[in-house]
């Protein structure tokens, strides 16, 4: 049921995109030309190239389109299922659902309807299941919004009328999610289900304002569809809708962050708990108002409150969600100050302002906030130009509609992090985040992912995605290490990952993956660590990185290479029992099941440091948040290698 939630969502985005690129002739012009790049159909279709870039990796998850190489895109045969929209789509997008629930008549609720019930005429599929989900994503949420399963069970509702029931009451039992038992209608297990969640589609249907101009925003001027009114509210979003339905999202994800907070404060010694909790973007303090909770109720530290009192720091940009957390705060201890996320000693300091002049006994939290703040233009233009040779599924817009280098973007991120780590004390930054998917992996498994409308609706609003994997090497090289102890992905059995929960730990040292003019010192690293015989030679090293460039590490300190790490992808573990050592080279695939590891070197006077142990872990959380990566594997060059018999591999 969760992937019929998620199709619905699917096409309430892809709806107004579809009709968008159909209008300004983007598929007859696919239809014609093949291998065009995004320069050639912006030029073609006077579109704004970022946000153009938003709706092809759309498209190429529909299996619209292929990308060809790096930049090009070419039609597929299902594209033609464009060319059976409605012509009248634009009166679904713009539907009132409370004036529709209200009108006496139902006359337009019962005409979307009657045509869904009719599975859209002769649209076909998939764009009957898109249109059904851009009808019913916010008819759902009005249901939730208005009493729920009331609206349907009730034999009255002040909120419907009498028709827009019936006709509600008809659907649900054409699509058998209930039925009427004698003079009552009751809904079965799967209606429960839909009107239970209903609420989850709250966070899409927020952004239907931002989604009504779609047509705007890829082909006009991108800016006037954000801003705000004269009032100060977002143009874009519906704000208040968006904060409830992310909380009901969100309560499965803050149970285990209340679980690390559990964990760290009762490993340590009262005396050297954090004297403050101090949350970054806490919009109305409800993350703070739980996690106080918790910690009274299910720690230590909660039966000593009085010897050792607690502060809660709330900061947010906004100042009116800083007056809502005042209210959800009132009664604890608790601070309250504007804080921006892109500014933290900004932040330090106004603590400092207002007497909490011990940063070093805060522990940072924050849920879901790094990536929407503002993209400032990265300082070190080296570093993005070094990071050529990663590949990048991410699309990142700036604010006139225009597409930001992925390699731009990450370097951002990591200056970002860098900021973040100077202010970040022993006790860690605590955080929540949601990362973007492949569209190879979108396409593949469809709905179940969440991720053709969750990706979508974030790049357009100007929001800055990451893949999981990606986003930890960008906290590592900004010297801020995963806590293995403390991490969560989710969905925890998918061969994806969604959301990931870390405790991060600022060390002297940094990870990154290194290119080919890191190959000497890698060299001259491996020569150090290991006998001649053992060494990895230059061709080698310029292979791994060539062909599986985000699977290698390298670690510096003080601007030293200090300790390496090595990888491949393998099909089974079964091929590295009966392959000898010399030959894992060739076992490499470049979507392979398993993590292989070719092994560790780690500088003679940096050994028993623990930065060994620390590499490894951190490369069991990245593989671990890698698409399709099912196990890893670790295999050891025997230090007798030369003396045993070389077709053995030593496992």
């Amino acid at each position: 049921m969760l992937g019929l939630i998620n199709s619905f969502a699917d096409g309430f985005v892809a709806t107004p995109v579809i009709e968008a690129c159909r209008r300004h002739l983007l598929f007859a012009i696919l239809d014609r030309h093949t291998d065009l790049t995004i320069e050639q159909l912006a030029l073609a279709t006077g579109a704004n190239d970022g946000q153009l870039r938003v709706a092809m990796r759309l498209l190429m998850e529909l299996d619209w389109v292929q990308s060809i190489g790096r930049d090009a895109y070419r039609a597929t045969p299902a594209m033609k299922s464009a060319s059976r929209l409605p012509a009248d789509i634009d009166e679904l997008m713009r539907l009132s659902t409370s004036a529709v629930f209200q009108d006496p008549a139902s006359v337009a609720l019962r005409k979307w309807l009657e045509r869904a019930m009719s599975n859209w005429g002769d649209v076909g599929e998939p764009m009957a299941g898109l249109l059904t989900g851009a009808l019913l994503s916010p008819l759902l949420v009005q249901i939730d919004r208005v009493g729920g399963a009331a609206v349907l069970e009730e034999n009255a509702h002040p909120d419907v009328s009498s028709a827009s029931q019936a006709m509600l009451r008809r659907y649900f039992e054409v699509r058998g999610w209930g039925s009427m038992e004698g003079s009552e209608f009751k809904l079965n297990s799967a209606g429960q289900y839909l009107i239970r969640n209903g609420a989850a589609l709250g966070t899409v249907v927020s952004y239907q304002p931002m989604l009504a101009r779609t047509e705007e925003l890829l082909f006009g001027n991108a800016v006037e569809v954000f801003g705000r009114d004269t009032e100060g509210h977002e143009r874009h979003i519906e704000r208040q809708l968006n904060v409830t339905c992310s909380g009901f999202q969100h309560r499965l994800y803050f149970e285990a962050f209340s679980d690390l907070i559990v964990d760290l404060f009762d490993r340590d010694a009262l005396d050297v708990q954090p004297r403050y909790i101090a949350d970054m973007g806490c919009g109305d303090g409800t993350l703070l108002r739980h996690l106080y909770d918790v910690i009274q109720t299910r720690t230590k530290r909660g039966k000593a409150l009085e010897s050792y009192p607690l502060l809660l720091i709330g900061a947010d940009f906004n100042e009116r969600a800083l007056e809502v957390a005042s209210r959800t705060l009132a009664g604890l201890p608790h601070v309250l100050v504007v804080g921006d996320i892109g500014d933290p000693h900004g932040f330090i300091e106004s603590l400092s302002e207002r007497g909490i002049t011990d940063p070093e006994k805060i522990l940072h939290i924050r849920s879901f906030l790094d990536h929407d703040r503002d993209l400032r233009s990265p300082l070190d233009g080296a570093a993005v130009v070094r990071r050529g040779n990663l590949p990048f599924t991410g699309v990142y817009v700036d604010q006139d509609g225009k597409s930001i280098e992925p390699a731009a973007a990450l370097q951002s991120l990591v200056e970002h992090l860098e900021r973040w780590r100077e202010v970040t004390s022993r006790y860690g930054l605590a955080m929540l985040e949601v990362h973007c998917l492949s569209p190879q992996i979108v396409r593949r498994l469809g709905s179940r992912t969440g991720a053709l409308h969750f990706d979508a609706y974030h790049g357009m609003s100007r929001q800055h995605l990451f893949e999981a994997p990606v986003f930890l090497m960008a906290a590592a090289e900004a010297g801020l290490y995963p806590e293995r102890v403390s991490f969560r992905r989710y969905p925890r059995a998918a061969p994806f990952t969604r959301i990931t929960l870390n405790r991060w730990l600022a060390r002297p040292y940094r990870i990154r993956h290194p290119v080919e003019a890191d190959i000497a010192r890698l060299r001259e690293l491996d020569q150090i660590c290991w006998s001649e015989d053992l060494a990895v030679s230059e061709v080698e090293l310029r292979r791994r990185i060539g062909v599986f460039p985000a699977g290698q590490m390298l670690v510096e300190q003080d601007g030293r290479l200090v300790a390496a790490l090595y990888s491949q992808r393998v099909d089974a573990l079964a091929q590295l029992r009966h392959t000898p050592f010399a030959d894992f080279a060739r076992l490499h695939k470049p979507d392979g099941a398993v993590a292989h590891l070719l092994g560790t070197c780690v500088l003679p006077e940096m050994q028993g440091t623990g930065i060994a142990d620390e590499l490894l872990d951190f490369a069991l959380v990245y593989f671990a948040c890698c698409e399709d990566i099912e196990t890893v594997a670790g295999v050891t060059r025997c230090r007798d290698y030369a003396r045993s018999n070389p077709a053995i591999a030593s496992m």
